[in-house]
């Protein structure tokens, strides 16, 4: 059963750590490569730049009971790029290597600014940047980092630390499971659906967000100011709606709001303080928890309430 156990979530590996360096490779790709990473364990650095070239190089780490074997595998699992029509290929055939020894592969790409990603992964960090196409990571284990990406983001984790992404001008849909979700100055749709139990910070969306996360469920036409979801609490400042938010045990507050508000709560306190100008329809209910609304001098409502 030893042989046949499964160390890729993460445990270390018995033996030493021997390294090697992987040597430069470049590859005529035109302005607008596709590339594609396959299934591999490391780290994986990808930035853009001007040029038609793409640039592979990196580090390599074995951990073996022998010298001989890590040689063996440094050997057996060269780091190839191949080209495949309008696609380049990073292959780092690790599973060439044999059962008894570990290997990882940290990846430093420079491809052009017109490059789209796609990339899978087991264990390791992506670091995306400056990107015009489309980015798509799968990973088992990872923490996600890109920034200034023209294109369409698609995140799909089974576990890691942090989901950050800033100024992206497309998409940004994530889903599975994380902790931390960080995402900034975004111009294009959000969808956020899976498990993220850490902080979740959503600064200057332009467009709708949409968002599943475990007993919260969120949409907002446009966060202009900034949304903060933690363990029991929830906070947001200028949104922009109709905005429904639907959650569990958890104390809520809003600021800023102009448009329609749906809040409902099983157990929190609610408080809400709206924006300059007409009060908008707020239907907001709390099975167990207090409700503060602060509205300006003049306001003028109809008021229904229960309790």
């Amino acid at each position: 059963w030893w042989r046949r156990a499964s160390f890729d979530q993460g445990m270390d590996w018995f033996g030493e750590a021997h390294d090697y360096t992987v040597p430069l490779v470049t590859k005529s790709s035109g302005k607008s490569p596709h590339i594609i990473i396959e299934n591999f364990r490391g780290n994986a650095k990808i930035t853009g730049s001007d040029g038609t070239d793409v640039q592979l190089m990196g580090h390599k780490t074995v951990r073996a009971l022998k010298q001989a074997d890590a040689d063996g595998a440094n050997n057996t699992t060269p780091v190839e790029l191949v080209s495949d029509g309008s696609n380049l290929i990073v292959r780092c055939n690790q599973s060439n290597a044999s059962n008894n020894v570990r290997v990882s592969t940290d990846l430093e790409l420079t491809v052009p600014h017109g490059a789209s990603l796609e990339a899978n992964g087991r264990l390791g960090d992506f670091d995306v940047n400056q990107l015009d196409g489309d980015v798509e990571i799968v990973s088992e284990n990872a923490g996600i980092r890109m920034q200034d990406v023209n294109g369409n983001v698609r995140v799909d984790t089974r576990k890691g630390d942090i989901i950050r992404c800033l100024n992206v001008k497309g998409s940004v849909e994530l889903k599975g499971h994380g902790t931390d979700v960080e995402l900034e100055k975004i111009g294009g749709p959000v969808t956020v659906n899976g498990t993220y139990p850490g902080t979740i910070t959503l600064k200057d969306l332009s467009k709708p967000l949409r968002l599943d996360n475990f007993s919260t469920s969120l949409t907002v036409q446009r966060v202009i100011g900034q949304i903060t979801m933690d363990r029991g609490s929830f906070s947001a400042q200028n949104i922009a709606g109709p905005s429904q938010l639907n959650t569990r045990a958890t104390d809520v507050d809003v600021t800023g709001f102009t448009d329609p508000l749906d809040i409902t709560v099983e157990k929190g306190d609610i408080s809400l303080r709206p924006g300059a100008g007409a009060l908008a329809r707020m239907g907001i209910r709390t099975r167990s928890g207090n409700i503060d609304l602060v509205l300006p001098d003049a306001a003028k409502f109809e008021l229904k309430a229960t309790t």
